[in-house]
């Protein structure tokens, strides 16, 4: 019978929880110390908000501790952590000192139906065995007291140069504002309440360290904490030690990490086009940001036999290769070429570290120069040769070539003056003469008119005709000659126009032809 009850005590012990996770304020009794007590010790350890701390009560004693309230409350909530057998038994008593609630309680916040005129509280153990009391408190109604809950879930994973830690913070907690990182005992950093991961870069290889985790809570409180110890593992391999593990490192053998000198690849399509004289090379660049030049290296294939080799040991020489341009175009012209030579020409690039490839080649023979080349002809003078001598001729042979013009020209020039001015002094004279006849002509006309007035008219009535001004004759042309008849015409008052028999080539003065004026009474 009594190792069935050892058994069941010991079953017992183990299955009733020892502690929860949280914490609270805003009790009754948070910070009040008790009134009474009897088998505990450390009992203002009860309220005090820690709940790492505790009261102890003695084995296999009964014990129980008291508290008298202020005023006259009613309870709606009971709060309490501890470790222990049969749960903490409860009981409220008014102002009379009338029992009026009681239960036994086993941990942890709970709410009890609306217990009024609460005035003074006990608690005891219920099995009189070892127990221990870390937190009690009560809230009375329309109180909204702060859990403070603990994070929970804490992970720690250690590698060589880091250790990563993830937690989770209190669900459905609003009053959680978040969490510090402690290491060691020194605070190592402050995260909000969003975050639940952190890493810590330093740390060393294979050694021991103690991270903490404490809750943040918005009246200010600070949770004890969650706590765990972890050892980092030992370091990878770095020769070169920079640091980078030899793994991890692009250049292991480097502390530096300096990238290795890069080619800056080939040229492709190398092309030759030779001619006697020359030989023309083409090609294509690589397309990459890493090429400074191109090197142009030429090699002679041809065997070239000197006199003395031939004398002495019948040897014959070979023209090494050698270094003739470099360039950063896509051509080259060599114009230092033989005819009837073959040639090697190796294309190479160097990079910007200077890192020369192994090169491109092509061969090629020169072809036979021809018997005549056109090319090779030349003036005895130049173009510059020519303009001064011809510049020097002219000065010697221009006076003569003036004067030569002068003797042939000047005759004509005279006669051509002189020429238009017999044709002016001409002109004059005949325009003159003419004008005279016409003068003459028209007091003719005149003088018939009044004579023929005066006979048909008398004095009293005759009217004067105002003579027609006299317009100057256009200067006519030499009129031809010709035989006329004669014929009786009446002359007419208005002006008649003269016409004058034109003149042959043989004469030069035109010969006078006048008309007989008519009678004009003979109209009547």
């Amino acid at each position: 019978m009594k190792k069935l009850i050892v058994f069941l005590t010991v079953l017992v012990f183990f299955f009733v929880p020892f502690s929860f996770g949280f914490a609270y304020s805003g009790g009754l009794l948070q910070g009040k110390i008790p009134n009474s007590y009897s088998g505990f010790t450390d009992t203002n350890h009860v309220t005090d908000g820690d709940q790492l701390t505790k009261a102890t009560l003695r084995s296999l004693d009964y014990g129980s501790i008291e508290y008298i309230l202020s005023t006259d409350s009613t309870i709606d909530k009971i709060y309490s952590i501890f470790s222990g057998e049969g749960g903490l038994y409860v009981e409220f008593f008014n102002s009379s000192n009338v029992k009026i609630f009681n239960m036994t309680h086993y941990g942890g916040l709970i709410n009890i139906s609306d217990v009024e005129n609460v005035k003074r509280i006990k608690i005891s153990n219920g099995y009189g065995t070892g127990f221990s009391l870390n937190e009690f408190d009560v809230i009375p109604l329309d109180s909204n007291p702060i859990i403070h809950d603990e994070i929970s879930n804490l992970v720690l994973i250690p590698s060589h140069n880091e250790v990563f830690m993830s937690w989770s913070i209190p669900s459905g907690n609003s009053n959680f504002t978040g969490a510090k990182i402690y290491k060691g005992g020194q605070l190592l950093t402050t995260v909000d309440k969003n975050t639940s991961s952190f890493i810590d870069k330093d740390v060393l290889g294979n050694t021991s360290y103690t991270y903490k985790v404490t809750a943040l809570y918005d009246d200010g409180y600070e949770t004890a904490g969650v706590s765990k110890e972890l050892t980092t593992s030992a370091p990878p391999p770095d020769r070169d030690g920079d640091g980078i593990p030899d793994s991890e490192d692009a250049y292991p053998d480097d502390p530096t990490n300096t990238p290795p000198p890069v080619e800056a690849g080939e040229v492709e399509n190398l092309e030759i086009t030779t001619t006697y004289k020359s030989a023309n090379l083409s090609w294509v660049l690589p397309k990459t940001e890493n090429l400074q030049h191109v090197n142009i290296y030429r090699e002679t294939l041809t065997q070239e036999t000197s006199f003395m080799d031939n004398l002495i040991n019948g040897k014959r020489a070979y023209a090494a290769s050698e270094k003739i341009f470099e360039t950063n175009g896509t051509y080259f012209n060599d114009y230092t070429v033989k005819p009837e030579t073959e040639y090697k020409y190796t294309i190479t690039t160097t990079s910007v570290d200077g890192v020369e490839s192994e090169g491109v080649t092509a061969t090629t023979t020169t072809p036979v120069k021809p018997a005549i080349t056109f090319e090779e002809l030349s003036l005895p003078f130049s173009v510059k040769d020519l303009i001064s001598s011809g510049n020097g001729l002219l000065w010697i042979v221009g006076p003569f070539i003036l004067l030569a013009l002068a003797f042939m020209l000047i005759p004509k020039l005279r006669n051509l003056i002189f020429g238009a001015f017999r044709k002016y002094s001409k002109g004059t004279s005949e325009a003159s003469e003419r004008r005279t006849k016409v003068e003459t002509i028209q007091k003719m006309e005149s003088q018939d008119t009044k004579e023929f007035r005066t006979d048909r008219e008398p004095k009293s009535e005759r009217v004067e005709v105002a003579p027609k001004p006299i317009r100057e004759p256009k200067e006519l042309k030499q009129p031809r000659i010709r035989e006329t008849k004669e014929r009786k015409r009446i002359p007419k008052l208005s002006r008649e126009r003269i016409r004058e028999p034109r003149a042959t080539r043989a004469s030069r003065e035109p010969r006078e032809r006048t008309r007989k004026p008519r009678d004009r009474r003979e109209w009547s």
